[in-house]
């Protein structure tokens, strides 16, 4: 059982909010405040795998974490390694509040498709979904590592630990704030 299946009872204090079938967690090794995951309560491996029937609430849930990222941080780019280069194999969207783009260094591993398959790298800039297949190996954790590099924090997950903390309290407050303003 991995960890986001337990996320009641291993990562309660890192829930943002939450639907019926998502929760909305801090990442626990931050690239920056802000970062956050939209994970299924149920066990799906990527989000291609998800039950047809979840997809108008976690669109719903997803615009929501966007609409707040916009106001409070700014857009996001969105990203999911769809099973290849994951380091929790379970379903988990990140939500990078930056304008910072990694398209060259994923085009340097996977092809752009227009029919995405399992495995797959997916990238979401200003609305603009991509699917990409990989074309070469893809190293475990590989959206984490090259922005780690780009916004100059530490590739080690454990010392980006070190300010999650601090990160999960403010967009914790952003967020009820955000929440009376709706």
């Amino acid at each position: 059982m991995d960890i986001f299946c337990q996320i009641k009872e291993k990562l309660k204090n890192q829930i943002i909010d939450e639907s019926k079938n998502f929760y909305l967690l801090h990442d626990g090794f931050p690239l920056m405040e802000g970062h956050l995951l939209l994970i299924p309560k149920k066990h799906f491996d990527c989000y291609l795998g998800l039950d047809k029937n979840l997809i108008e609430e976690f669109n719903l849930l997803k615009k929501k974490v966007i609409d707040f990222l916009t106001n409070y941080y700014q857009k996001p780019v969105i990203f999911e390694h769809g099973v290849v280069g994951q380091t929790v194999f379970h379903a988990h969207l990140h939500f990078l509040p930056t304008d910072i783009l990694i398209k060259k260094q994923i085009e340097k591993v996977a092809k752009a498709t227009k029919i995405p398959k399992i495995p797959y790298l997916y990238y979401e800039v200003n609305d603009k979904k991509i699917y990409y297949q990989p074309t070469k190996k893809i190293i475990p954790g590989f959206f984490h590592y090259y922005y780690a590099l780009l916004l100059d924090q530490p590739k080690d997950e454990i010392k980006r630990s070190a300010n999650f903390k601090k990160f999960l309290l403010k967009v914790k407050k952003n967020y009820l704030k955000y929440g009376k303003k709706r």
